[in-house]
């Protein structure tokens, strides 16, 4: 809450921009409040239509909401070079749309591609849960962390793993990032 006041006297200062604006998307995803995110990436992309961040955040929002198809084609439209982000979320979108056999596919050309480029542990986790496959997207997720990837910090609030959230293994993940550093988790024989 108290971010959302912060860019919000941020934005008084300084309406038209653009950054503070995708600021205040990226914390209202972070608070789950998508319909609002997905309004003021709308409003960025109608002051700049070719606004690459604002263009490569919204389907983070629109997949929530349902908006697949919207999803999809801001996602055909990012930045080719990030395949990692792209092919996940395009996975997640079509796994929305029921295309279980696309989703496949696209987890399948995620690994292949991570033998020659980096893909990270984040995106192929999302990619492999939208695949259904959740005891293998949690190792992914288990990896991700060893691997000290930055969305692991966003765990809590993402999405993308609503149906792993009752396992144990999901939370014992949960508790190893909210864990101070060097500190014992329950459970854990090692250190963070």
């Amino acid at each position: 809450a108290r971010a959302l006041h912060e860019v919000a006297q941020a934005l008084i200062v300084e309406p038209a921009s653009l950054w503070l604006q995708l600021l205040h998307a990226q914390i209202l995803l972070h608070c789950k409040e998508y319909a609002r995110a997905i309004s003021t990436t709308d409003n960025i992309l109608l002051a700049d239509h070719e606004h690459h961040a604002a263009r490569r955040f919204r389907p983070q929002a629109l997949i929530p909401e349902g908006r697949y198809g919207d999803a999809i084609e801001d996602l055909l439209l990012t930045d080719r070079d990030d395949w990692g982000y792209r092919l996940s979320l395009l996975a997640r979108a079509h796994a929305g749309l029921g295309a279980r056999p696309l989703v496949a596919k696209i987890y399948d050309e995620l690994r292949e591609l991570r033998k020659r480029a980096y893909i990270s542990s984040w995106d192929l986790a999302v990619a492999c849960d939208a695949a259904g496959n959740p005891d293998e997207a949690l190792r992914h997720l288990q990896d991700a962390l060893v691997e000290r990837e930055p969305q692991m910090l966003f765990l809590r609030t993402a999405k993308w793993f609503a149906g792993l959230e009752r396992r144990p293994e999901y939370k014992r993940l949960i508790r190893r990032i909210l864990a101070p550093p060097g500190r014992l988790v329950r459970g854990e024989r090692g250190l963070l």
